[in-house]
Order: C-alpha cells, then structure tokens, then sequence
C-alpha cells in the first residue's frame, strides 16, 4: 500500500484504460477517475457513493466527447466497476481511507483528497 492515495488510484486507472491508445483523451481519464472514486469507496463502504453519482458525471463527459468510451476496456460502467472493486481488494485490502474527490489538478497530475478531518490532499503526477 502506498500512503499516497492519488499513486494507488493512479494504479487502479491503469487497469481499465485501454493501453492500445497512445494517450488517453482528458474525458476518458475522468471517466476513469469517477468510476475508481465510486468502486474505491463503495469496497469499503457499500453505497458510501450513490449509482447516480457517476452516471450524471458520465453523461456530462458523454456530451464533450461520446468517444471516451473507445479508450477504456470496457463500454459498460458496471463491469469497469466491478474490476476496480476487485483490484482494491487484492491490492488494498485493508486501506479503508475513503475519497472525498479525485481530478485532474492544473498540473495535469491527479489529486485525491481523503474525506477525513484533516482534509488529506495527495497530489501524483500521471499525464
């Protein structure tokens, strides 16, 4: 387990955005960030995060470009979580820090904040 949460998400992309593509549009790594933010969280606590949640955010990028998509393993949101679901638990099983949010940062890195008291922010660079 790495204690920079952003670097464990960041590992947890990399398994549903196609690798085929020579670099990700900004809409599929969104995608990528919203679906790991809901299967993260909802490993650790069932319907910490709400379906609705990321379906109106995939709908919004779908409007900016309906090719993300194309660019992640899968076409279908459901199963993308169910892999990520499974990925946390074979890498961090016992990582119990919930996501407040994850974004692409003005640096183009990835941020993550926890969703404690202390409003942990980690920040990894990835694009």
């Amino acid at each position: 387990m790495d204690d920079n949460l952003s670097a464990n998400i960041i590992f947890m992309l990399d398994v549903i955005i196609n690798d085929e593509n020579d670099e990700p549009d900004i809409e599929t790594i969104n995608a990528a960030l919203i679906l790991s933010h809901f299967a993260w969280n909802n490993e650790i606590r069932e319907d910490s995060v709400k379906p609705k949640y990321y379906k109106k955010e995939l709908k919004k990028l779908e409007k900016v470009n309906m090719h993300f998509w194309e660019q992640l393993t899968r076409n279908d949101a459901e199963e993308l979580i169910d892999i990520l679901k499974k990925r946390k638990r074979m890498f961090y099983p016992e990582d119990n820090r919930l996501i407040k949010s994850c974004y692409i940062n003005i640096i183009m890195g990835i941020t993550v904040e926890e969703d404690n008291k202390e409003k942990t922010i980690h920040v990894e660079r990835y694009i």
